[in-house]
């Protein structure tokens, strides 16, 4: 959208023969370093917020999610037939935005439609249910560049849904990274799910 480009192919379509780190990798630290514009613009988008407070994290952030895509999209689309799964035709990008930065993103985003065999597999093999069976303490990054934390609330409404909230406790982590826990954080989240099960009674919020 704000680097054309700079990337070669797009979110299904990945050239065979690539190497990440070179044909990747640097390119998205050069374009943002040459420009932090638009990766700025994009973290502020509603729908899609890139988690950062420093210029490295920004970078790392776009990086982190594009490398996953690299790497298993053509293994999804082999599920899918071939098939898109992702659709975003009639998205209206919002956020903390100037009108103009909102229309360019508008205006310039790459649009998908996904087809109803390939909505349907996402659907029943990706989309949590919510049928918690025992008690479940989550924990998660504050800046997850992988799985954003607004993850988290839209499980907690599943499995609310789902008639379930009283099996979910969910912990958020001050800092960067994926599952970037320390050993003192992950114990404690253990702790607390072996006491919440040996005594009945869930920790407080």
């Amino acid at each position: 959208m704000f680097y054309p480009g700079v990337l070669p192919g797009d979110l299904l379509n990945v050239p065979p023969g690539l190497d990440f780190n070179t044909d990747v990798a640097l390119p998205i630290i050069g374009a943002i370093s040459a420009d932090p514009t638009g990766a700025g613009i994009i973290s502020m988008l509603d729908q899609t917020p890139v988690p950062w407070i420093t210029p490295p994290e920004l970078v790392e952030s776009f990086i982190t999610p594009i490398g996953f895509n690299f790497l298993g999209v053509d293994d999804l689309l082999g599920r899918t037939h071939g098939h898109s799964f992702y659709e975003n035709m009639d998205v209206y990008y919002s956020g903390p935005l100037p009108g103009p930065g909102l229309d360019a993103a508008n205006a310039f985003v790459r649009r998908y439609e996904d087809t109803p065999d390939a909505a349907n597999f996402a659907g029943r093999n990706y989309v949590p249910t919510g049928d918690l069976q025992w008690p479940v303490v989550t924990l998660h990054t504050d800046r997850d560049p992988l799985v954003p934390l607004f993850h988290e609330g839209m499980y907690a409404d599943i499995v609310a849904a789902a008639g379930n909230a009283d099996l979910l406790v969910q912990r958020t982590v001050i800092g960067y990274g994926h599952c970037a826990f320390t050993v003192d954080e992950m114990l404690a989240a253990f702790l607390e799910l072996v006491d919440w099960v040996e005594t009945g009674v869930p920790a407080g919020p």
